[in-house]
């Protein structure tokens, strides 16, 4: 394995150059409308729990950084012997009958930090059944969502509409925590809604199949250009599984793919969506591959939540439907002079 990690940059810079001979495809002007439209459809909603995620990192439990009754923030111990312990916010709305559940990710006192340093060799970690879903989740995934579940069920609302937001581990807990509760039947489908940052894969191609009807109406996964991240975990060969669906006839069912409408974001205020689930770590082969040659660089790869904020805000003021190519990213999410573009109401 150790071998395998070490080779993969020289593999990579080949698959690149490989790549770099294929003509750029275009949108269609009628899709970009739709593409364009879409995105508006769901910008005030994508900025708006941009800001829960990050927030989660500022909160603590001895005190109310807001200030705001109708947001109350929570610990949950995760593997209490080792001291393992994880954080959430609820922002409640009794005009609009709705709560919002925001997960911290890996429990970093700096945000901005770009990846945990463990993250690109934790790919062989165990995948149990889940209890709730019946289907195999990474097990770190599955003890944080549980925590979070059990803890979060006597706060819930009868009646309220319920949205699930989180950045990195954050945003694959809480996509675990909403199928959870829409596993017990007792809240309306269409009161569910998703947002995650930077979130890494959680499911298999055969769960993500049975999943469909929940995540692709109402799933929203936000993935930088740059962020490597989304791309694990991976149970097999990585290179094999970033390749084998581009070049190769069927999908392996116990590989790991995405759940959710992809929003891909890149420089300039360029982005891409579609309107069911794509695993866009393998449609857009060239620049994930390259974002995987950089993260053994150790270069900014765009996994840090002020590096999301920075491309969304340029995509609220300039948004352009855009096919993407490796030429596209690397800038706005390491531009210095944008900070994060909103705070949490205290009314």
């Amino acid at each position: 394995m150790v071998k395998t990690w070490k080779a993969l940059p020289s593999v990579l810079a080949i698959v690149v150059a490989g790549c770099a001979g294929i003509q750029q495809p275009t949108i269609p002007p009628d899709e970009k409308v739709e593409m364009l439209k879409n995105y508006n459809n769901v910008s005030e909603e994508i900025n708006h729990h941009k800001t829960l995620a990050a927030a989660t990192y500022d909160a603590n439990c001895q005190q109310n950084p807001y200030g705001a009754q109708r947001i109350q923030v929570h610990c949950v111990d995760i593997i209490p012997k080792r001291g393992y312990q994880g954080l959430y916010i609820i922002e409640t709305d009794d005009v609009e009958k709705r709560q919002t559940i925001a997960i911290r990710g890996t429990n970093l006192n700096d945000p901005n930090r770009l990846i945990p340093g463990d993250v690109l060799t934790d790919i062989g970690t165990r995948h149990p059944i889940d209890p709730y879903l019946n289907v195999p989740v990474h097990v770190g995934f599955q003890k944080y969502a549980q925590a979070v579940y059990h803890d979060l069920l006597p706060r819930m609302k009868n009646g309220y509409s319920l949205t699930f937001t989180g950045h990195s581990m954050g945003g694959a807990a809480a996509l675990l925590v909403s199928m959870y509760v829409y596993s017990r039947n007792d809240h309306p489908p269409e009161k569910f809604s998703v947002y995650t940052f930077g979130q890494p894969k959680l499911f298999t191609n055969q769960t993500v199949v049975g999943w469909s009807h929940f995540a692709d109406k109402r799933v929203y996964r936000i993935v930088n250009c740059d962020d490597v991240v989304p791309i694990l975990p991976t149970k097999e060969n990585i290179l094999k599984s970033l390749i084998r669906v581009e070049f190769f006839d069927g999908t392996a069912t116990d590989d790991y793919q995405h759940l959710g409408r992809p929003v891909l974001l890149m420089d300039s205020g360029k982005f891409w969506m579609t309107t069911g689930g794509v695993d866009i770590e393998r449609k857009f082969l060239p620049i994930f591959v390259d974002t995987l040659k950089d993260a053994f660089g150790k270069k900014d790869i765009g996994h840090a939540m002020l590096s999301y904020d920075r491309r969304l805000v340029t995509l609220s003021k300039h948004p352009s439907p855009f096919f993407p190519d490796a030429s596209s990213c690397r800038q706005d999410g390491n531009d210095k002079s944008l900070l994060i573009s909103e705070n949490i109401s205290t009314q």
